[in-house]
């Protein structure tokens, strides 16, 4: 990479860095915004400022900006009828919006809306979330330090960057894990979630525990005790079901493991530090834009890439979620960009709309062209790939879901 270039994306990842408690445009402050019902507890709305420059014209006055916010009213707990969230990737593969909103409703998931979620790796053709994701209560990928939206089990949203802490014991045994759905190291313990990836990387030499946790319990800040489905080396056991989890325990790690059998009995117990309540969704993104009702672009101590850094200030497509104080509101913003009549909006102006319309906190989600928004059956705006009528392939997805039946997630 010439030198010229590395020096402008590092002094652009630095600007970013540094990006906090800007003052909101004067245009949002003037926003008038008509809320149309979409169903009892969703609402839509689309805004913006400024007017299209025809081409070969210089822009006077404010830069275009288009948007489009849907403004959930999350139920209580367990209450049928209500709107929940959820956290959605179909198992072993990445996929568009739509396709995960389609493999929700066929396995009978009420979606009213969705939008993209997390960023993935540049470069990776599989598209796996960068960071935190969790379904149903169940750890699916562990967070590497980005932010993240979280839902507990009396149905609130909060937002912040939290850790997986995760151990398997009974039986003599105390082992940590260290990560989730990659190789493990020389000496590591890492877990593979069903739900997520149902084939292992082989690892010859290395123990391998096929465990199987209680059907339809969440797992994460809680302990629960788990059937051991298999035992064997980590070259041979590689395949495993949805519903279960595949330790694998390499060098020192995996000397622990030697006396266990079908019979032995084991606990794993997920702990997110420094929170008390169990969590049912949460899916990454970052940075946070919006900390208890201030503008705060924090990207200094984000898990995101310089690159990605770089484009938070930037003009782009955007993707963005905010909570307010109580926790039962959550407001779902998309900004269209490049495109003839909108640039883009910046992380901002995404703040400074998400306080107009009451949200206490916000976090962005991967935006550029990955940023979608589906309501309905439609998507509200032009995704990246509207040739095929249809959105770009991302990580993971974040939905609007109207509940049925069904009792509250007792805490422990």
């Amino acid at each position: 990479m010439p030198a010229l270039v590395l020096a402008a994306l590092l002094l652009s990842a630095a600007s970013a860095e540094t990006t906090k408690a800007e003052e909101c445009p004067a245009e949002v402050a003037s926003l008038e915004l008509a809320w149309e019902a979409k169903g009892e507890g969703i609402e839509y709305a689309r805004g913006g400022w400024g007017k299209p420059v025809k081409e070969g014209r210089r822009r006077k006055g404010p830069i275009p900006v288009a948007f489009h916010l849907v403004r959930i009213s999350l139920a209580e707990a367990g209450q049928t009828g209500g709107l929940t969230l959820r956290a959605l990737r179909i198992p072993d593969r990445s996929g568009k919006v739509e396709e995960m909103v389609a493999w929700a409703r066929q396995g009978g998931a009420l979606v009213e809306a969705a939008v993209n979620g997390d960023y993935y790796p540049p470069g990776q053709t599989s598209r796996d979330p960068l960071g935190l994701l969790v379904s149903g209560g169940r750890p699916l990928a562990a967070s590497h330090g980005t932010t993240g939206l979280l839902l507990d089990s009396d149905n609130r949203a909060h937002i912040g960057k939290h850790e997986f802490r995760m151990q398997v014991s009974g039986g003599g045994i105390l082992l940590e894990v260290a990560d989730m759905n990659r190789k493990a190291g020389r000496h590591e313990a890492v877990l593979y979630a069903g739900r997520y990836r149902t084939r292992s990387e082989a690892q010859w030499g290395c123990r391998a525990l096929r465990l199987l946790p209680p059907p339809g319990e969440p797992v994460v800040n809680r302990t629960v005790p788990v059937q051991v489905v298999a035992v064997g080396d980590a070259g041979r056991l590689r395949t495993f079901q949805a519903e279960e989890y595949l330790l694998v325990a390499c060098g020192k790690s995996a000397e622990p493991l030697a006396d266990v059998t079908m019979q032995t009995q084991l606990s794993l117990e997920v702990r997110v530090p420094g929170v008390d309540w169990v969590t049912v969704e949460a899916l990454s993104g970052g940075p946070r834009i919006l900390r208890d009702g201030n503008v705060s672009i924090e990207t200094r101590d984000e898990g995101l890439t310089p690159g990605m850094k770089g484009w938070v200030p930037k003009r782009h497509p955007r993707t963005a979620a905010g909570v307010s104080a109580d926790g039962r509101t959550v407001v779902l913003l998309m900004a269209e960009g490049r495109l003839p009549h909108t640039d883009g909006m910046t992380a901002v102006e995404a703040a400074c709309v998400m306080r107009g319309v009451g949200a206490a906190d916000a976090l962005l989600f991967d935006g550029g062209g990955s940023s979608s928004l589906l309501l309905g059956d439609n998507f509200v705006s032009k995704p990246q790939l509207w040739h095929n009528r249809s959105g770009r392939a991302v990580a993971d997805t974040l939905a609007v879901v109207r509940m049925g039946t069904g009792t509250p997630i007792q805490e422990e």
